[in-house]
């Protein structure tokens, strides 16, 4: 319910249109062979149903050959946020044991639930094979009775039967709504531990264990492909045996994808004229076609943690050196269950009944039928149980060197070992502070960092929808794990100067990281790009390059034309170096006013640079050039967008039990250099404020608190995006409420 969230095509040609929808379009294998058409662009020789544009699609002409194309605002059935349900407790206890030794133990529980995932009535098949038509269609012969002018337009078919590109339920929904799935998160989490002093104070020490476990559940519905197929040739239903059916006849159902079969408009609200309930489709068969795909993930992690520290006697110019080791050891687990149907070690392949030979949909059924093993669904990969188990060992020491009154200087080392393919790593670290004044200092650090790959990351598969400019259409990306990758390094360095007289405040740091090996995803764009650079399509020049035999594998079907093709494949990669580096301020001043106090002030982030070199496969294929990736959208990259300026301004008035903050947030504006239209290639500043009141009473016991977010009610900048807007940058809500209430006992 946001006005800016659903735009007109021609606002955003990306804003959430997809080329295939229903009403759909379709394709007489006249003009191009059908065993070619089906997965052809088509915008070359397409002709709309006669209701697309009454019922909320889009006909877009092609006016070089008099087809079109009908377009399907999938966003219209999606929410930018979901409703959600959060529950959460907590509770902790200390207890003295002894004079030195104290105990205390946690436990927390949180549980998220969707219950209504809202999204799209139907996923864009990706194969257009198993979507033939038949001439004799009962549907489809009503739609041209009814319509005599498309079914000239259309001609006869030379094969009997035309190509439809559509998916099977569009502007009318799914009995008038979107589909719905389910997602919960569940985490539950236990920690205790004992810390005090040994050898009458000689000796910190902290030692504790931890244990956590989140499950996450989630139910996604889509249309099997094979199913689809038998209903469209008059095989569907729950009671109909494609072996000894007949088509059309007793159980067996006719599946009608076009637009005689929607009574009314989800979209527009309009009842169609042209409805004929005779041609309708059955509420048992729309949810025949569609499947609930099941999978519980599961993630445990167990910690033991040692911290001793102390005194070394060494005595420096500012005092006594200090000292501290620590151990840590980590065991991680992580479990994916899938449904039977979901499994692809059960069922890699979408065709598996022999009818479907017999009627014409495959040429083989099976196991081993297919050439791109992504399951028994339209859209949605399957994927495959997973479980794995690692134990992390780490071990750390630290000095705490005062080398004058007004310098200090931490070291610090610390060992880690993940095993495996991962390896171990030792990690040092310097920082220094240098107080120059009583109200000026210096600060500066060095280090090297180490990040493992999650476990998530190494092995699974999982399925997006994404925009693949060209296709002219949504498509599946598939992520699969990669069991070989090494570690995220980086070079961390930081100096900063600091200034504090009581009233004013204020810090100045320069930071740089420089990333080696940084755990990356593939970006779809640039694949796809590199597959049309290379000329690896079946036929072009640069097939049997070791450049194309890297990239066909990323690209369904094998060897198919960019235009057509239905899936695309990325993993987990040791990505390009990156360079990043910016500056980081603070300053606020104390005011005396009134009888209260007036804080008022400025903090924020100057991206200096974010440098990324070439972007190679994980076969070290070159597949787009690196460069400077501040101020731009991102689109297309590994990237997300990133702003140069991230600013918060601050005003806080205090007096007695009352505060007021204010606070002004302004993030600059940025550019996208491959908008779907010229008017989205900059994305505007955007600045928001927010007010908040407090209210302390009975001896701080009892808080209340007023806000108010976004007070003016700005919407987020427009962007070239399925959403019409970045949520890595801006948020989709307007002017937020929020009251609250703590009580103390």
């Amino acid at each position: 319910d946001r006005d800016w969230a659903l735009l007109p095509f021609a606002d955003n040609p990306q804003g959430g249109w997809s080329s295939i929808g229903n009403p759909g379009t379709l394709i007489n294998p006249a003009f191009i062979p059908i065993a070619s058409s089906i997965g052809q662009p088509p915008v070359i020789f397409g002709d709309v149903d006669p209701n697309c544009n009454a019922l909320g699609g889009f006909n877009t002409p092609i006016a070089s050959t008099g087809g079109g194309i009908c377009r399907f605002q999938y966003t219209f059935f999606d929410n930018l946020i979901e409703e959600t349900d959060q529950y959460k407790l907590f509770g902790e206890v200390n207890y003295e044991l002894t004079p030195t030794t104290n105990f205390s133990i946690e436990a927390a529980w949180s549980k998220l639930e969707i219950p209504e995932w809202n999204t799209s009535p139907a996923y864009p098949p990706q194969s257009l094979v198993n979507t033939r038509i038949d001439a004799t269609h009962p549907g489809l012969v009503d739609l041209i009775a009814q319509n005599p002018a498309f079914g000239t337009a259309l001609g006869a078919s030379p094969t009997g039967d035309y190509a439809f590109w559509g998916r099977y339920t569009g502007v009318g929904g799914k009995f008038g709504e979107p589909e719905k799935g389910v997602r919960e998160t569940e985490q539950t989490r236990l920690a205790a531990g004992l810390d005090g002093t040994l050898f009458d104070g000689a000796v910190n020490y902290d030692v504790s264990v931890g244990w956590s476990k989140r499950e996450r559940h989630s139910e996604t519905n889509d249309m099997a492909v094979e199913k689809f197929a038998f209903a469209l040739d008059g095989l569907g239903g729950p009671g109909c045996d494609p072996a000894t059916g007949t088509p059309g006849v007793g159980p067996c159902e006719y599946y009608n994808p076009f637009s005689n079969a929607i009574q009314v408009s989800a979209v527009t609200g309009q009842t169609n004229p042209q409805y004929n309930p005779a041609v309708a489709n059955s509420a048992s068969l729309t949810n025949w076609l569609t499947e609930t795909l099941i999978t519980d993930a599961k993630d445990e992690l167990f910690t033991v943690d040692a911290v001793f520290s102390g005194d070394t006697g060494w005595q420096l110019g500012g005092g006594t050196a200090g000292w501290a080791v620590g151990f840590q050891s980590r065991n991680e687990k992580y479990e994916l269950e899938v449904s039977d149907n979901a499994n692809l070690q059960l069922n890699p392949c979408p065709f598996n009944d022999p009818a479907s030979i017999t009627y014409g949909n495959a040429t083989a059924v099976g196991p081993t039928s297919c050439s791109s093993p992504t399951g028994l669904y339209a859209f949605l990969s399957g994927t495959s149980p997973t479980s794995a188990e690692r134990t992390i060992y780490g071990v750390f020491g630290e000095m705490a060197l005062p080398v004058s009154d007004n310098f200090d200087v931490q070291l610090a080392l610390r060992f880690e070992d993940y095993g495996g393919n991962v390896g171990s790593t030792i990690d040092p670290k310097i920082a220094a502070k240098w107080q120059i004044s009583d109200d000026w200092a210096m600060r500066g650090s060095v280090s090297t960092t180490f990040r493992g790959p999650p476990q998530t990351f190494l092995e699974g598969r999982s399925t997006a929808l994404d925009f693949v400019g060209a296709t002219n259409a949504f498509k599946a990306i598939d992520t699969v794990g990669n069991p070989d990758l090494e570690p995220e390094k980086a070079l961390a360095t930081n100096l900063g100067v600091l200034f504090d007289n009581g009233p004013a405040r204020a810090s100045l740091d320069y930071w740089r990281f420089d990333f080696t090996d940084p755990l990356q995803l593939e970006a779809q764009g640039q694949l796809v790009s590199a597959y049309i650079a290379f000329d690896c399509a079946d036929g072009g020049a640069g097939v049997g390059t070791s450049e194309c035999i890297a990239l066909r594998d990323r690209i369904f079907p094998l060897g198919s034309a960019a235009p057509a093709l239905e899936r695309v494949e990325r993993q987990w990669i040791n990505g390009a170096d990156i360079v990043t580096s910016g500056l980081d301020y603070f300053a606020s001043y104390d005011f005396d006013l009134s009888g209260g106090t007036l804080t008022a002030g400025v903090e924020g982030t100057y991206t200096l640079e974010y440098e990324s070199d070439d972007f190679l496969t994980g076969d070290g294929i070159f597949i787009a050039d690196g460069g400077d990736f501040v101020g731009f959208l991102n689109e297309g990259t590994p990237f997300q967008s990133i702003v140069e300026h991230n600013v918060n301004g601050f005003a806080r008035y205090s007096r007695g039990p009352h505060t007021l903050s204010y606070t002004a947030r302004y993030k600059s504006g940025y550019e996208d250099v491959a908008p779907s239209i010229a008017a989205l290639a900059d994305i505007d500043s955007h600045l928001t404020h927010d007010v908040t009141y407090n209210l302390s009473l009975f001896d701080d016991r009892t808080r209340l608190s007023a806000s108010v977010y976004n007070l003016t009610d700005e919407d987020p900048p427009r962007a070239s995006t399925d959403l019409n807007y970045d949520p890595y940058q801006h948020s989709a809500f307007g002017r937020m409420f929020k009251i609250g209430i703590v009580q103390s006992f």
